[in-house]
């Protein structure tokens, strides 16, 4: 039971036995010795914490919509699955862009595609190269973490869990993204029909640390209805949300691709509150962009005008930024922010300066900042902005180690 046995002797001792005794710490046999308990989750929880509102509920904060309504939980699982081509990668590039403009720092586990794919998605999505392969660190694993003894107990593979282990500890990620759970079930030798295997995933990966995020992508089941593919057991796990993705329209490179969202599982309740008849959103694709709408026809208008305001406020909390950290950070808006960024100029509401090295430095105009002042929104300040952009990173960089190092983790490369 791996218990320490210990007796205590003297009057001095009994009020604190007692004590002990009492908050189930220790326990006593029949021949008065004393046990010693070791702390596990077969004990009573200590609700005060909850009862005094320390804790409270699960609030999405993470992958805005162009209204600014976040669709991700901080620290919960989640599950994007859909059919082949239903843009379900892009929407977690852009969930993994939402945590590094926040100053995380992400690990995307690929079992489908490859780092020349990782490399360009994430740059079209708005990440900033000096955060590709060290904010966004990317694995192509092809090799299992466990392997299947004959009884079917699962045998670590050592070599695997340490560099796996070792990179999470020094990027320490606030959302780990998993592309390809069935690739990740074939390379383990696992079956997705069989629900022993789903437990087996479901203790591997799917839970981490208890402040991480995770996306997790998957195929849609050959019945629609159904769901995800695989065993039930697969899907009765998810604590978190899960996300179907269909497609309305697939138009490839240099084409726009749109894909609709549904939320179908979302055990936290929160995000259900803003998807009516569970439509979430539809996420668009085009050769130059990566957004998320709300699933009805919005107010081009009102939604050009929100835009244009965050713009502004971007500008007054961050006096001097350059253009792309503009277009990057104003309000994680993707559509549409260089033109309103050369409409503000027009409106002599923004006014660019030269720069060092020919960059362009954006800053209020009296009547900008007025404007601004009477938008009513808040924005903070942006970690990507100016020359705070990679300060969130700065100590990490620096304790990276080699290439070489960082070949056997990221598998050859890291961007």
């Amino acid at each position: 039971m791996g218990v320490l046995v210990f007796a205590r002797k003297g009057k001095a001792h009994v009020n604190e036995l007692e004590q002990d005794l009492a908050e189930g710490r220790v326990r006593q046999t029949q021949d008065g010795v004393i046990l010693a308990v070791r702390d596990t989750s077969w004990q009573p929880v200590d609700l005060g914490p909850v009862l005094r509102g320390e804790h409270r509920p699960l609030e999405p904060v993470y992958l805005q919509r162009s209204d600014g309504q976040a669709l991700m939980y901080p620290s919960a699982p989640h599950v994007f699955f859909g059919e082949s081509e239903t843009l379900k990668s892009w929407a977690a590039h852009l969930a993994a862009k939402s945590f590094i403009d926040a100053g995380k720092r992400v690990l995307y586990l690929d079992f489908e595609s490859n780092d020349v794919t990782f490399v360009r998605n994430a740059r079209q999505v708005g990440i900033a190269d000096g955060f590709i392969g060290s904010a966004y660190a990317y694995m192509r694993p092809d090799e299992p973490l466990y392997r299947l003894d004959r009884s079917g107990q699962l045998i670590p593979n050592e070599d695997a869990m340490f560099h796996l282990e070792w990179a999470r500890q020094e990027l320490r990620p606030a959302l780990i993204i998993l592309d390809g759970v069935s690739e990740c079930y074939a390379v383990h030798g696992w079956n997705i029909n069989d629900a022993t295997h789903a437990a087996h995933f479901a203790n591997v990966f799917g839970r981490w640390d208890d402040d991480t995020a995770s996306i997790a992508i998957d195929h849609a089941g050959k019945d629609a209805s159904r769901g995800q593919i695989g065993s039930q057991h697969k899907r009765a796990g998810i604590d978190g949300a899960q996300f179907e993705f269909t497609s309305e329209q697939r138009q490839g490179i240099c084409g726009h691709s749109i894909a609709r969202i549904r939320v179908k599982k979302d055990r936290p309740g929160a995000i259900r509150a803003f998807a009516p008849d569970e439509r979430l959103g539809k996420i668009h694709v085009t050769n130059d962009a990566v957004w998320i709408d709300p699933w009805e026809e919005v107010d081009v208008e009102a939604g050009t005008e929100l835009r244009r305001r965050r713009i502004l406020l971007f500008v007054r909390d961050n006096p001097g930024v350059k253009r792309r950290a503009l277009e990057d950070g104003a309000g994680g808006f993707s559509r549409g922010v260089r033109s309103d960024i050369d409409a503000l100029v027009l409106q002599g509401l923004i006014r660019v300066e030269d720069g060092p090295r020919g960059a362009k430095l954006h800053f209020l105009t009296d009547s900008g900042a007025a404007v601004a002042a009477e938008s009513g929104l808040a924005v903070a300040a942006s970690p990507v902005s100016g020359a705070a952009t990679a300060a969130p990173h700065t100590e990490y960089a620096a304790r990276m180690p080699t290439q070489p190092q960082l070949d056997d983790v990221y598998g050859g490369g890291n961007g």
